[in-house]
């Protein structure tokens, strides 16, 4: 009788820890989903500066919105990776944890830049040095959002299909996807990131069904 209330608080804590888990990486893929669909921002994602400045001067707000659900998106990734890698406590999981974050660290450099930098040019001719900085941190994000972040999704990936902890799809996607990733950036130099949020929403979506089992 001991034994088996014993096992109750533990059941009790992973079915809250899988739920957590779950909302966490909803929150981690919807988000960034939402904020490069702003309408009103659309055409900046292939502008050049200049024209994507004129943008943004007209559309501060829509601007905004959209920098603070990167931001967020990026900023709750963070415990859903470390949560995960918690639970699944293999090597693999751990790797893909350190990369995710290391490139969690690297896109910090884009908002700050946004807000500390972008938003004080809106509406002002742009200085020499500001066109050089654009292309860089835009490469930060593809080396981030092409590189780092698919290797950290095949590693979970990997990690997902040696345990039971989720159903066997979320390992072979995240695999695909990063996978996925990896090729465009490889061919053509850049990335549409957006598969990498839908499985981001998939493995949150798995993990709350698979919590009330």
């Amino acid at each position: 009788m001991t034994g088996h209330d014993g096992r109750r608080p533990a059941q009790g804590h992973a079915t809250i820890t899988r739920r957590i888990l779950g909302g966490r990486y909803v929150a981690a893929g919807a988000p960034p989903l939402i904020a490069v669909a702003n309408p009103a921002l659309l055409p900046t994602w292939t502008d050049q500066p200049t024209e994507a400045m004129k943008v943004f001067t007209a559309h501060p707000g829509a601007w905004l919105f959209t920098t603070c659900f990167l931001a967020a998106g990026f900023a709750v990734s963070v415990p859903a990776v470390v949560i995960l890698a918690g639970l699944l406590d293999s090597a693999s999981a751990k790797v893909a944890a350190a990369t995710h974050l290391m490139g969690t660290a690297l896109l910090t450099i884009t908002p700050v830049f946004s807000v500390t930098v972008t938003q004080d040019l809106f509406g002002k001719p742009l200085p020499d040095w500001y066109l050089p900085l654009v292309p860089w941190t835009g490469g930060v994000d593809t080396t981030v959002l092409g590189l780092l972040w698919p290797v950290a999704q095949i590693c979970f990936g990997i990690a997902l299909l040696r345990t039971p902890l989720l159903p066997r799809w979320t390992g072979w996607t995240l695999i695909a996807v990063g996978i996925l990733m990896l090729t465009q950036l490889a061919v053509l130099g850049g990335v549409i990131p957006a598969p990498m949020f839908f499985a981001n929403i998939a493995i949150g979506v798995a993990a709350t069904i698979s919590a009330r089992r």
